[in-house]
């Protein structure tokens, strides 16, 4: 009896510490969240952009994220992505319940973080709202962001929601 008891903490020991070292990825409905760090590499005709969002604030709400009408990622709390993208000009938009916006002009071979910043936005009656806001990234804190961020990837399910934001915003947010 003592032996099975043994056994069974022992397994259950080695669950916990597979589970607290990430043990795999993990799929919500529009992120897949990976149990590893992924950092991209700007290229001699590409720029890289990365989108962090690295509090804790509003865990559940996500946060779609676009360049010009091409869909970038999703991003919900501690999380980031990450895009190449043709030197240029951009609007870079997030909407969670409300949408910002911030133009950047990238260059191929450099690299840029653009950081998402949730607030309360507009109350309704038991209701919360969500405004995102993007910002610069310090080059200071960016080791710590992503230290504590998760990279992630966009479900099949995000890419169709992204998708339809496309065609209801980014015509209004050219005006």
């Amino acid at each position: 009896m003592a032996k099975r008891i043994f056994i069974g903490l022992l397994l259950l020991l080695l669950a916990a510490s597979c589970y607290a070292q990430g043990g795999g990825t993990k799929t919500t409905k529009y992120t897949i969240k990976h149990d590893t760090k992924q950092m991209g590499q700007a290229t001699s005709d590409k720029a890289l952009v990365y989108i962090i969002r690295p509090s804790y604030l509003a865990p559940r709400t996500f946060t779609f994220t676009f360049a010009n009408d091409q869909f970038i990622g999703v991003t919900d709390a501690k999380n980031y992505t990450y895009v190449l993208i043709s030197p240029g000009q951009y609007m870079f938009w997030s909407i969670a319940d409300q949408i910002d916006t911030v133009m950047l002009t990238v260059e191929s071979g450099k690299t840029y973080h653009i950081q998402q910043q949730l607030a309360f936005g507009a109350y309704g009656p038991l209701e919360v709202k969500w405004a995102v806001y993007l910002r610069g990234v310090k080059e200071k804190k960016l080791k710590k962001y992503f230290k504590k961020s998760t990279y992630v990837t966009p479900t099949e399910q995000a890419h169709a929601k992204a998708q339809e934001l496309i065609q209801k915003w980014y015509p209004k947010l050219q005006e």
